[in-house]
């Protein structure tokens, strides 16, 4: 039994949000009015199957504004162990691909794997993976990277080689969007290697960055144009999480431990935000909690605990910094996916859903801007694995804000910014001073009297700002005392 599986099966389960019971539909289209029903955070429907009784060498979701979601798998089946290339378009609300599953063959079948999809300038879908050549046995630098395109994630075109001199026998780590809309790469020749290789661009030539340990995971992220670069020591639990960052000349500096962080065996979750760029990854201790860092152009920041309290060591992270600018992380929670909305890239907002069967490769988010999510994450034992996609509305978190006069003091309570198409609790408090008391008073949104305590993200106009505020009228014989305080939010911008 792997070393996840076992993690897995031993920790217990708490605080789920069971698929079953997280109920709502989409209703309209964002923006497009009010819809009747609650719209509780958690999964929108029901979770459905992309593929099963497959065996998986890789997948990955990516999407663009409007919440389009491209993903794209390699596989083998039983009846066929030779593995192709999918992909599925996948609009917000739908449950089957546009023009169904696309499927395309793979330059040396046998070892493609480590699939990346990457959305590009209008809508251009980028599959990129690692695969083998004959050249792979002749020397140190005879594999390749395949790549495969389809504008606005139709018409899938056929695959090609762009890198001809990836390392030999090894694996792709990570595919990501650059400046100016670049692909840069890093791959790695396994271990027990203490390098891997950066390219700055899909044909760019690869620079060597020297590495502390044999890796297992690798993410890139840029902070104001500059590349960061976090690697995770392959199977270490108690090991830190190293970062380093290349130079405008293109040197690379020397890795530095995130502090008081353990990896936990897994991959971290690198993004850049609209607040920076973040980090999330596992205390130094036995509870596994997760904890978030903020870049400061040179280093992290002293790692914070997130509101994750689950005694179930997160197995996983895959990080992504959607188009509203939040943080999204999924992982697997024993046998729950857990997804957390970083609305400000500290305050962690998280909800979760059960699956049947056993977790398997680690799950993928994507969302546009307004706050739905595609989930894919795959289950089952080798050769009967199962694919399976779940829509998600993002869960928000809320902060409270106070003012205080002669009379008394005046609290609110809201979302923070920006508002997702979701139930949030929103509530006001007023406590008189000594000898003062309270006469009247209100909490309004925009102007309008309300006393319900949950605020219905999905009725509220989509991109807008609104302020809750909270107004008192104290009084102590014939004085009086007026006293208010405002919360100003926004909702998630329309796709």
């Amino acid at each position: 039994m792997s070393q996840l599986k076992r993690r897995l099966a031993a920790a217990a389960v708490v605080g789920l949000v069971s698929a079953g019971t997280v109920t709502g539909a989409f209703g309209p289209a964002p923006g497009a009015g009010a819809a009747a029903a609650a719209h509780p955070a958690g999964v929108i429907g029901s979770p459905f199957t992309l593929a099963d009784v497959v065996s998986f060498a890789g997948y990955d979701v990516a999407a663009d504004a409007s919440g389009t979601a491209y993903i794209g798998w390699i596989s083998t089946t039983v009846s066929d162990p030779v593995r192709k290339v999918h992909l599925c378009r996948l609009p917000v609300g739908a449950s089957a691909c546009t023009g169904g599953v696309q499927t395309i063959d793979s330059p040396d079948p046998q070892s493609a794997a480590g699939l990346q999809v990457v959305v590009t300038g209008t809508h251009l879908v980028h599959l990129i993976w690692f695969h083998d050549t004959a050249n792979s046995l002749n020397g140190s630098h005879g594999s390749a990277i395949a790549e495969a395109t389809a504008v606005d994630g139709k018409n899938l075109g056929a695959a090609h080689d762009v890198v001809t001199d990836a390392p030999s026998f090894g694996q792709l780590l990570t595919a990501v969007r650059g400046p100016g809309g670049s692909i840069w790469t890093v791959t790695y020749a396994n271990v027990p290697a203490r390098r891997v290789e950066v390219r700055a661009g899909l044909s760019a030539p690869a620079a060597p960055v020297h590495t502390p340990y044999g890796v297992g995971y690798a993410q890139l992220a840029f902070a104001g144009g500059k590349p960061v670069l976090v690697v995770e020591k392959y199977g270490a639990i108690g090991t830190a999480p190293h970062y380093a960052s290349r130079s405008a000349g293109g040197v690379w500096s020397a890795f530095s431990a995130v502090a008081r962080t353990w990896a936990v065996g897994t991959n971290a979750a690198l993004a850049t935000t609209n607040h920076g760029l973040r980090l999330v990854t596992g205390v130094n201790n036995a509870s596994y909690r997760p904890v978030i860092s903020k870049w400061t152009g040179s280093g992290f920041t002293p790692r914070k605990l997130t509101a994750d309290h689950n005694s179930c060591a997160p197995s996983t992270h895959d990080g992504r910094a959607d188009s509203s600018g939040r943080l999204l992380d999924v992982s697997w929670e024993c046998d729950a996916v857990t997804v957390t909305n970083y609305a400000d890239a500290f305050h962690a907002a998280v909800v979760r859903f059960r699956v049947s069967n056993t977790p398997t490769a680690a799950p993928q988010i994507a969302s546009g801007t307004r706050g739905i999510a595609t989930v894919a994450y795959s289950t089952g034992p080798q050769n009967d694995q199962v694919l399976r996609v779940a829509h998600v509305r993002l869960p928000d978190s809320t902060h409270t804000v106070g003012r205080s006069g002669a009379g008394g003091r005046v609290t609110v309570t809201g979302p923070r910014s920006c508002l997702p198409p979701v139930d949030v609790h929103i509530g006001w408090t007023h406590h008189a001073a000594r000898h003062w008391s309270f006469r009247s008073g209100a909490l309004t949104l925009n102007g309008q009297a309300i006393s319900t305590s949950t605020l219905d993200g999905a009725k509220l106009a989509a991109g807008k700002s609104y302020t809750l505020l909270g107004k008192a009228v104290f009084g102590r014989g014939g004085n009086r005392s007026t006293v208010k305080t405002s919360l100003e939010f926004r909702t998630c911008a329309g796709g």
